[in-house]
């Protein structure tokens, strides 16, 4: 069994035309306004949580070791893993 530590984010994919290198700075301004097309996102991310989708896919016994948030975009995150039967049961973090 490969036994995998790291991290493991939700990783928000926006897809646009429009460049997004014009946007003006950080926090919430009329300036980083971006409309798209296609609603965003999210993906599985994070060293730890993407090593374990994919090994888990490849068909390897896998246990993940990471932190999760206890809201909703954390129990999908656990979720995805544990569609590709990665395990996240065995370790306590």
């Amino acid at each position: 069994m490969f036994v995998i530590v790291g991290s493991t984010t939700a990783d928000l994919l926006i897809l646009s035309q429009e460049s997004l290198t014009s946007s003006g700075g950080d926090g919430f301004h009329a300036s980083n306004v971006v409309l798209t097309d296609v609603p965003p996102r999210f993906s599985m991310g994070g060293n730890g949580g993407n090593s374990a989708y994919v090994s888990a896919g490849l068909g390897a016994p896998t246990a993940l070791c990471s932190s999760v948030g206890q809201d909703a975009l954390g129990k999908t995150l656990v979720e995805w893993r544990g569609g590709r039967n990665a395990s996240v049961n065995h370790c306590t973090c």
